[in-house]
């Protein structure tokens, strides 16, 4: 369940888009040549050495999964309440200030905040209900770059764990003696 979602919300997140007039759109198809984030990947700590591991292209949004508390329905069926982290990471322009030449622009990572939420306000699919944002925090130590978190909650419904059973024939043996 963990991939499907991952994926989901990625290739729900690729058709975020900026149109001529600099607003954030859902495009009805991803394209990653338009795509206003440009670097999706798991969680991993990721910016604890960013000159010296893998080097990643910005916005971008890596995906992390809390521990998740699975109950189980009887039958080999699971489900839980599942907080998923969108880890979401830009370049920090400087200064913020009110009255600086550079505030609107510095302050376009909300933006693309808000336009995240709106893409995933409701999305879902498959085995897992809507995701909600529950919390959001913002970045209050950044220097290069800006690193704020969004919480999501969704409700899944685990059903890979079922085993299918398949009745095996066995087949009809004629010995004929002569």
């Amino acid at each position: 369940m963990r991939k499907q979602l991952f994926l989901s919300i990625i290739d729900r997140l690729r058709k975020l888009q900026k149109n001529e007039q600099g607003l954030y759109v859902i495009a009805e198809e991803p394209n990653d040549d338009a795509c206003a984030i440009k670097h999706f990947d798991l969680w991993n700590e990721n910016l604890t050495n960013t000159h010296e591991d893998n080097p990643f292209y910005t916005p971008a949004v890596f995906i992390e999964f809390t521990p998740i508390p699975w109950q189980y329905q009887g039958t080999r069926v699971c489900d839980s309440v599942v907080t998923v982290l969108l880890h979401v990471v830009s370049r920090a322009i400087k200064p913020t200030a009110h009255g600086s030449m550079y505030q609107h622009e510095a302050l376009e990572v909300f933006d693309l905040l808000d336009a995240i939420n709106m893409c995933l306000d409701t999305h879902h699919t498959q085995g897992f209900g809507p995701l909600t944002n529950v919390l959001s925090e913002t970045d209050t130590n950044w220097e290069e770059l800006m690193h704020n978190i969004e919480h999501y909650t969704t409700h899944i419904t685990n059903t890979g764990i079922k085993t299918s059973y398949q009745k095996i024939t066995q087949p009809e043996l004629k010995i004929t003696i002569k």
